[in-house]
């Protein structure tokens, strides 16, 4: 799926600011992205079909609820690298294209991940070999846990009034755990959510 975005790069490592502030504290991005809210990207997927975590639409049998996924957004992150091993990403989205939540309310997302077994640090600032080898050296073996959060208005067709909708405020969370081993890169993730009114049956 295409993408397109304009990202600054470490915007507070300047001559302004001194040497007192990490690098690669604060990163921004700007356009149409996937959305940072998950250990394992779709847009990057081998299946044919989406990661199940990403089809996030709480509906019922009769077609009511909310259809939102975790797909392409136009969206403004805010993402940055903590101590070495803690990454976090918090973005502002309308909630637009591939996404079903066409209206003018914002939504609000975040996560943050935490490496903690192993691996290169999310900075890179681990010391290298004087000599890298020539394979293999896309190895990462690694424990990573992650957190998200995910905040939003969907304007939803009234179940019992057709031709009238209103807008669901809902909530979605989750957890998430991924592990490299040396060929192996296995990932779980688990999320839950609230709606307003899931049914769409009236306010």
């Amino acid at each position: 799926k295409r993408r397109a975005y304009v990202k600054f790069d470490d915007i507070l490592n300047n001559p302004l600011m001194g040497d007192w502030v990490p690098a690669r504290l604060l990163d921004l991005r700007v356009g149409l992205v996937e959305p940072e809210l998950i250990a394992f990207s779709d847009a990057r997927r081998v299946p044919l079909t989406s990661h199940a975590m990403y089809n996030a639409g709480y509906k019922y049998p009769n077609g009511n609820g909310n259809p939102l996924d975790f797909d392409r957004q136009v969206a403004a992150e805010l993402m940055g690298i903590a101590g070495d091993r803690v990454r976090y990403v918090v973005g502002v989205t309308h909630g637009t294209n591939d996404s079903a939540d066409n209206n003018r309310e914002k939504d609000i997302y975040y996560r943050a991940a935490w490496k903690v077994l192993g691996g290169l640090p999310f900075s890179g600032s681990d010391e290298l070999e004087d000599s890298l080898p020539s394979t293999g050296n896309w190895i990462d073996n690694s424990l990573t846990v992650g957190f998200f959060g995910y905040h939003g208005f969907s304007s939803i067709p009234d179940a019992t009034s057709p031709g009238s909708e209103y807008d669901l405020d809902f909530y979605r969370f989750g957890v998430d755990l991924r592990g490299n081993w040396d060929n192996l890169d296995v990932s779980f993730a688990l999320s839950w959510g609230e709606d307003e009114n899931a049914a769409n049956d009236g306010m």
